[in-house]
């Protein structure tokens, strides 16, 4: 795996204001076949530059880019108030060349906080419904989801990057709410989200356009709710419980630092 980012930010008045690109590449290992991908110097570098490759890559990657790529550009600011800071930032995907270029541009994750010494709320959007449009070329961008990497942009199948989003479940639409309330060591966490699942683009779809691409499938309301107690030495006991997906977890955890 290959990681690379850029970050620019600029101090104005009480507000920073930011602007920063990610660039990360899953490469090499098996093909869909579990044919081995053979990696030498010229192919990793050109890996790195986001260029095609030669006769010894597979054919995806010899016509496209070396490796299953995805990035984001994030526009952040930063206020300060007399009281706490106020953060609005946009993070915009791109799992492609039509994404890098913004035709996908409604997609990404909005979210606005707030906080203080004592106080945080947090709202979210994410939204990864467009995807650059429902028929290939040039949508149906496929988040996660790779013809020569099977196995999509996972680790033991879950997504690297994002809980919400899987190669065979890319397109949603989420809304969540978090607080925190600090009362000298004791911290009150609160969480309530909706997720709603669409369509899913895994495909070209033989360059046909989807269908019923505004059909919810699936549609979740989530919540958390949490206690943590700070103790004395860099100690903290902690108990959550959580229902997502209609699944209930309870997780209870104590934390010692040395």
């Amino acid at each position: 795996m290959h990681y690379k980012s850029v970050l620019l930010n600029k101090k104005v008045g009480q507000n920073l204001i930011g602007f920063s690109i990610q660039h990360a590449v899953q490469f090499g290992g098996v093909d869909q076949f579990g044919e081995k991908i053979p990696i030498n110097p010229r192919t990793f570098f050109r890996m790195i530059a986001a260029q095609s490759g030669d006769d010894s890559q597979p054919t995806q990657d010899r016509n496209y880019k070396i490796g299953n790529g995805l990035g984001s550009y994030t526009f952040f600011v930063s206020n300060s108030l007399k009281n706490g800071t106020l953060d609005i930032y946009y993070e915009h995907f791109f799992d492609d060349k039509s994404g890098a270029k913004m035709k996908n541009m409604e997609d990404g994750l909005l979210g606005v906080m707030y906080k203080n010494h004592n106080f945080e709320l947090l709202f979210e959007n994410l939204n990864t419904r467009h995807q650059s449009g429902k028929q290939h070329p040039p949508g149906v961008d496929s988040y996660y989801w790779h013809k020569t990497y099977a196995f999509g942009w996972t680790n033991d199948e879950v997504s690297i990057g994002n809980s919400l989003i899987k190669p065979t479940s890319n397109r949603k639409l989420v809304n969540s709410l978090t607080s925190k309330v600090i009362f000298n060591s004791m911290h009150i966490i609160a969480q309530l989200s909706s997720s709603k699942e669409y369509v899913p683009f895994t495909d070209k779809n033989g360059n046909e356009p989807y269908e019923n691409v505004l059909e919810v499938l699936e549609k979740y309301d989530n919540y958390l709710f949490g206690i943590k107690r700070e103790i004395i030495n860099d100690q903290s006991i902690s108990l959550f419980f959580a229902k997502y997906n209609n699944s209930n977890n309870i997780k209870l955890s104590y934390h010692l630092s040395f």
